[in-house]
């Protein structure tokens, strides 16, 4: 859709009402038209300086947030969708809207989404635990076959210190993971 034409949806007008606008704009216009209506009265409670400012590129308010962050979104559902919703939000007592957003909160919390750094660092992670993998690999055939295995003190050091900065990373990965769930849902 495009973003000079959003479209207003009004709510809480009776039939009787409906129908008295309609006619009331086939008056005016021409046409039983309550958007046209609509569209034209809120047009001529604009300023002339406001619709001015707009026309000459002024401050568009399409794109600033709604009070307190929140974003209203609307879904156009399939019928099996739809009755899924109802039935839930019915179980539950709540509205359809609640329900929906119980459902998406819950995912979130089940099915967390990484960012690129933390995506990277797990990669990395998971080359270190290959590399570590090997090794162990290597030092157990070596001392299955009965060879004689030299492990130096400073070749263990050197994994416990590969294996340390494994745990490590995964575990900032974690915590900051944990850091912006309470973030996102304590208040």
């Amino acid at each position: 859709m495009d973003k000079n034409n959003t479209p207003i949806r009004v709510f809480g007008l009776s039939h009787a009402e409906t129908l008295a606008l309609r006619q009331l704009a086939l008056q005016k216009y021409g046409k039983a038209s309550v958007s046209l209506l609509a569209k034209n009265t809120l047009k001529s409670l604009l300023s002339e300086e406001w619709s001015s400012d707009l026309d000459q590129g002024g401050k568009d308010m399409s794109s600033e947030p709604l009070p307190q962050g929140k974003m209203r979104l609307e879904l156009k559902l399939p019928p099996p969708l739809a009755a899924y919703l109802t039935t839930a939000a019915e179980q539950g007592k709540m509205s359809a809207n609640r329900r929906a957003l119980y459902i998406l909160a819950e995912y979130m919390e089940n099915h967390p989404i990484l960012t690129d750094s933390e995506i990277t660092a797990l990669y990395q992670s998971n080359v270190q635990l290959g590399a570590i993998g090997r090794n162990l690999n290597q030092i157990a055939r070596h001392l299955n076959a009965g060879e004689g295995v030299s492990l130096t003190a400073r070749y263990i050091s050197n994994l416990e210190a590969v294996i340390n900065g494994h745990i490590k990373q995964v575990g900032n990965i974690i915590r900051q993971h944990r850091q912006r769930q309470e973030d996102r849902f304590m208040p």
